[in-house]
């Protein structure tokens, strides 16, 4: 029995999505302050009319200044992880760059200006949340709204790398942006969905920084200082000659009976990866809900011998006292040096890679198995991992 799976281990190992707003929201709160602006002392504003226009107004304007004014390589370099994937779900909304999010807060900054940073924080996490549920195929047409937000549909053709859905639809909330800008394009034949060069894996950290390497070999072959730097300025398809944002000509001629990438896995094979990669998710949550340390009580002071040195002090507690700090010191929450923290995030890159080479079908993926195998063993014996059934475990010397 076959089937197939696409697993997103690229989201996994992405930096938090608050990453994006909370860098804007500092960057905004402090451009305020130098500027001494009018909108920093309206911080603490209640949702209005007039927060929600700005909201609207700021972000879908701004954002089709980011995306449809400069269609180079500065921004495909990081938001190409996003368009990787050859299907179109809602886990395809959680397919996200590692550097996506240290490098679009700069085109929200004239917001500074005029917005207050909590109308912005709000909004930013709003554009978010509305752009999860267009990652659909279900929903086919919306009627009236079609003209209005951005709907799966006008997304569908974002997402697809048809000769007439290229640079089309960056709208995030309204669509009346591309509308007014130029750059909208409804549904019309099939969408073939993935990059215009399909990269044919499912190995997250290629998927990460596969277009890194590719641009460096094409620099390379350039013979000046300028053609090489215009190559990660200017568009994905520029060639000495052309303009500075390419052309189509190079775009394969699609028929749309294209597949989307389908190793056609086993059952069994299915069922392990998913095992695998539950595993790994629950140790991302570990690590991502580490308690801070706390503070360091004093220590008790010796009710009957209080000139003996300080270990001999607590010996004179009385046996439930002794009994009640000890308890307390259990239930104290077990801490992770920074060090730890790095070898487990180490061996969650390691999984995600081990994964996508047995998905892959690539020779070495069962060296690769064994090895995250031997160190997720090593994990668990040392307790940073906990297994999945405990009855099963056997203690070890």
């Amino acid at each position: 029995m076959k089937c197939n799976i696409d697993i997103n281990v690229a989201s996994i190992t992405t930096q938090p999505r608050n990453v994006n707003w909370s860098v804007g929201t500092l960057c905004c709160t402090w451009t305020q302050l130098q500027l001494n602006t009018p909108a920093r002392h309206n911080t603490s504003a209640p949702p209005s009319t007039r927060s929600t226009a700005i909201g609207l107004l700021g972000f879908g304007g701004i954002k089709m200044a980011a995306r449809g004014g400069d269609r180079g390589v500065r921004l495909l370099i990081s938001h190409q992880v996003h368009h990787s994937s050859e299907y179109y779900n809602l886990s395809t909304a959680l397919r996200q760059s590692l550097v996506h999010h240290f490098l679009s807060w700069v085109f929200y900054l004239p917001m500074a200006l005029a917005v207050p940073p909590s109308v912005f924080a709000v909004h930013i996490e709003f554009n978010l949340l509305y752009q999860f549920w267009i990652h659909t195929e279900v929903i086919k047409d919306l009627g009236p709204l079609e003209w209005i937000l951005n709907t799966p549909s006008h997304h569908r053709v974002h997402h697809g790398r048809n000769l007439y859905c290229i640079d089309k639809n960056y709208g995030g909330v309204l669509i009346v942006w591309d509308r007014l800008f130029g750059t909208f394009t409804p549904e019309k034949d099939k969408v073939v969905y993935g990059l215009v060069f399909p990269i044919k894996t499912y190995e997250s950290l290629n998927i990460q920084f596969h277009y890194y390497r590719y641009l460096w070999r094409k620099a390379s072959r350039f013979n000046t200082l300028s053609e090489k730097l215009s190559t990660f300025s200017n568009g994905p398809s520029w060639k000495p000659g052309k303009p500075r944002l390419g052309d189509h000509e190079q775009v394969p001629h699609l028929t749309g009976k294209e597949l989307p990438l389908d190793r056609q896995l086993s059952l069994a094979a299915c069922l392990y990866l998913v095992i695998h990669f539950l595993l790994v998710l629950g140790l991302y949550f570990k690590v991502k809900t580490i308690p801070p340390a706390p503070p360091v009580p004093p220590a008790p002071p010796a009710p009957f011998l209080p000139n003996w040195p300080q270990p001999l002090a607590w010996a004179s507690l009385s046996p439930p006292e002794v009994e009640e700090g000890r308890c307390q010191e259990a239930l104290k929450p077990k801490m992770q040096s920074q060090l730890t923290v790095l070898a487990m995030i180490g061996y969650m890159l390691l999984t995600f890679t081990s994964l996508g080479h047995l998905m892959d079908r690539r020779p070495k993926a069962a060296v690769w198995e064994m090895l995250r195998c031997a160190v997720m063993l090593a994990m668990q014996s040392y307790g940073y991992m906990e297994a999945m059934v405990p009855a099963l475990t056997i203690p070890a010397k």
